[in-house]
C-alpha cells in the first residue's frame, strides 16, 4: 500500500510539474516531470538537486547582472545630469555672449558716429586754420610793408636837410 501511495504521489507531483512547466514554458521542469513519471525517486532527487544548484547559480548570475545594470543606470543618470548641467551652462554663457555682442554692436555704432562727427569737425577746423593762416599771412605782409614804410620815413626824417636838396635834384 505504501508503494501505491508513493506511486500516486509521484504521479500527482509529475502532473503538477508538467502543468507548471507548460505554464512557464520551462523545458527543464517538463523534463523533470517526465523523469518523475518514468524513473525512480533517487534519480528524481538527484535531478532536483542539480536543478536547484542550477537555479541558485542562475540566481547569483542574475543578481550580479542586476547589480551591474543598477550601477550602469546610476552612471548613466549621473552622466545625463552632468551633460544637462553643462548644456544649461553653455546656453547661459551663449546668452551672455549674445547680450555682450549686442551691447558692443551698439557701442561700435555710437563710436562710429562720434568718429564721423570728429572727422567733420577736424575738416572744418582745418579749413578754419587755413583761413586764419591766410589772414595771418596777409596781416604779416601788411606789417612788413608798414615797417618798410616807417623805416623809409625814419630814414628821410633823420637825414640832414642838405641831402634833401640832392634828393630833389
Amino acid at each position: 500500500m505504501d508503494m501505491r501511495r508513493r506511486a500516486g504521489n509521484m504521479d500527482k507531483a509529475s502532473e503538477l510539474l508538467a502543468t507548471v512547466a507548460a505554464e512557464t514554458k520551462d523545458s527543464d521542469l517538463a523534463g523533470l516531470a517526465e523523469m518523475m513519471r518514468l524513473d525512480s525517486i533517487e534519480k528524481v532527487k538527484e535531478t532536483l538537486d542539480k536543478l536547484t544548484k542550477s537555479l541558485r547559480s542562475a540566481q547569483v548570475e542574475e543578481v550580479a547582472q542586476k547589480d551591474t545594470c543598477v550601477q550602469r543606470l546610476h552612471s548613466n543618470s549621473m552622466d545625463t545630469e552632468r551633460y544637462t548641467r553643462d548644456e544649461f551652462e553653455a546656453e547661459s554663457e551663449a546668452r551672455g555672449l549674445i547680450s555682450n555682442i549686442q551691447e558692443l554692436t551698439t557701442i561700435v555704432k555710437t563710436v562710429t558716429g562720434e568718429v564721423e562727427e570728429l572727422q567733420k569737425a577736424s575738416k572744418v577746423a582745418a579749413e578754419d586754420r587755413e583761413a586764419s593762416k591766410k589772414d595771418f599771412e596777409t596781416t604779416v605782409a601788411e606789417q612788413v610793408q608798414t615797417q618798410r614804410l616807417f623805416k623809409t620815413a625814419i630814414d628821410v626824417l633823420t637825414t640832414p636837410p642838405r641831402k634833401w636838396r640832392r634828393c630833389r635834384k
